[in-house]
């Protein structure tokens, strides 16, 4: 092993060893019930009717939210790492930024557009289940706001539509900013210099950059539960059997995921 590899594989067992003491989960980590999160959505998935045509394996769409919920797990336990290294601009009014600052900005903005990918992609399992009328530009708010009535009173959709109303929202609306408009970084960096030295203007920016790792702490216990709600949600829907059973003989019902 040289040197180089054996420094990186150091470091990141350093920031892996977080998960347990801040502490982190991904979809791996968990149960639902008596099963784990491939075996559930699989069950669920595999016994309802999709109304369109899924676009690869229903276990390469499972495993891409896995992959991204660890991605979210390991860029926050990151800023969980950097966050006592960071500029402290409410000192003085001025952003000395440390290469430690920088790094923990840069991870702060790619959680933004990990937690972005990760409610599009349950956006499109919803899609793939139920009528909302959209054949294109089919985000996860867009798909709740087009929502079949007879299903906008279940336990699932409330919690899914009450969540995205009060916490995730907001964080989706600043994932734009980063995409459309400023890196968090160039943001915050010119957020400190238009408060010209107001203190009580520094001690704010501050306090909005050391809450990014709580913050996304929290985005990770939400995809977590939205997962589990938004395949409890399909699973409200008819099995296949049951629409096998009142079609007539000969007819061709929508393509299965299978």
């Amino acid at each position: 092993m040289t040197d180089n590899l054996r420094i990186f594989r150091e470091f990141d067992q350093i920031v892996r060893d977080q998960y347990n003491t801040i502490p982190l989960q991904d979809l791996g980590d968990i149960n639902f019930g008596e099963e784990n999160s491939v075996t559930f959505f699989s069950r669920i998935v595999r016994s309802k009717q999709n109304i369109k045509p899924f676009p690869y394996s229903d276990f390469k769409i499972h495993d891409e939210l896995l992959f991204i919920s660890k991605d979210i797990k390991y860029y926050t336990a990151l800023l969980f790492y950097f966050k006592p290294y960071i500029t402290d601009s409410s000192i003085d009014g001025k952003y000395h930024q440390t290469l430690e600052d920088r790094r923990y900005m840069m991870f702060a903005s790619i959680c933004f557009q990990s937690i972005y990918n990760f409610w599009d992609r349950i956006g499109d399992l919803l899609d793939l289940f139920f009528h909302t009328g959209l054949n294109d530009k089919i985000y996860f708010s867009r798909v709740l706001n087009n929502f079949p009535k007879k299903y906008k009173e279940s336990v699932n959709f409330k919690w899914l539509q009450t969540h995205y109303d009060h916490e995730i929202k907001s964080l989706l609306g600043q994932r734009d900013d980063i995409v459309h408009s400023y890196q968090l970084e160039c943001e915050y960096y010119w957020k400190v210099i238009e408060a010209n030295t107001d203190v009580t203007k520094t001690r704010e920016i501050q306090k909005e950059k050391e809450s990014f790792p709580n913050k996304f702490k929290r985005q990770i216990d939400l995809i977590l539960e939205g997962f589990e709600k938004a395949l409890k949600l399909i699973e409200e829907l008819p099995d296949k059997s049951v629409i096998a059973s009142l079609e007539p003989p000969n007819s061709v019902g929508p393509q299965s995921c299978q």
